[in-house]
């Protein structure tokens, strides 16, 4: 449910080889959805070129008709910087789904750019500041937004722990965990497993964050591999499935039409 392609500005694959990747590997269904960062317009042209991945994605739709699901997405990106360019792509004829995602942060004067920030120099106070700091602007992000996927919501935590080896517990944020929880339970949005980064288990912090979903009662998962080339196409999904079931889960699901499809994990 989440893959992207030279539509985005990182992407390293056309939409035709993702698809053919993906048919080849026995994939059943797959959703391209290009990057939207609408905090970046001006720099980027994000309605042409979400414009063009959707219309890539229909007409794939009807070359796999058949054989393999293929799903109009986007993913819209800092959608609370820019909400009226925002709701105008999610607009676009066609799309099946919307994710919601956050990947840069401004804070304080400064802008972070999570995959340019030197995390392991910072004061570990500015750590802390900038982690509740962007799990608050999730939360505005589905103030002003409604997707139907919540992407990556450890996405930070990512670069700060992943790349970086800065310690950071995610139970210190337990309360800003909930808030963003409750408010996808409630408003009947999917939260993403994405495996762009595992390798051979989950990340400590995305196991809290599955569990405590859990046991506040949600039940609508997907997942995303997040794959920027074709060759990373559902990486980590057996993981991650396994380790979904070990908590308690049941099914995963994909939204089409806007509207949710279950399926048994």
């Amino acid at each position: 449910m989440h893959t992207h392609t030279s539509h985005s500005v990182d992407g390293k694959c056309s939409p035709d080889e993702l698809c053919r990747a993906a048919f080849e590997r026995g994939v059943g269904a797959i959703n391209i959805s290009d990057h939207c960062d609408v905090n970046r317009d001006g720099e980027l042209d994000c309605f042409g070129d979400s414009s063009a991945s959707v219309r890539d994605a229909l007409r794939l739709k009807r070359e796999y008709a058949g054989r393999m699901k293929v799903l109009a997405g986007i993913e819209v990106g800092n959608a609370h910087w820019n909400p009226t360019l925002a709701k105008r792509c999610m607009a676009l004829e066609g799309v099946d789904c919307v994710t919601g995602s956050v990947h840069r942060l401004r804070y304080e004067g400064e802008l972070y750019v999570t995959t340019k920030a030197d995390f392991a120099h910072m004061p570990p106070k500015l750590i802390s500041e900038l982690v509740r700091y962007y799990f608050e602007e999730i939360q505005l992000m589905l103030d002003i937004t409604r997707p139907d996927i919540l992407a990556h919501p450890t996405y930070l935590l990512r670069y700060i722990v992943g790349w970086h080896h800065v310690s950071v517990d995610i139970a210190d944020y337990s309360d800003c965990v909930d808030r963003i929880l409750r408010r996808v339970i409630s408003d009947g949005i999917a939260l993403e497993v994405n495996t762009q980064s595992v390798r051979d288990r989950l990340a400590g912090y995305d196991i809290y964050l599955l569990e405590r979903y859990y046991g506040l009662g949600g039940r609508l998962i997907t997942l995303g591999s997040d794959a920027h080339s074709a060759d990373r196409i559902a990486n980590g999904f057996e993981i991650a499935a396994s380790e979904l079931r070990r908590i308690g889960f049941s099914s995963a699901c994909y939204i089409e039409n806007r509207a949710i499809k279950s399926y048994k994990l």
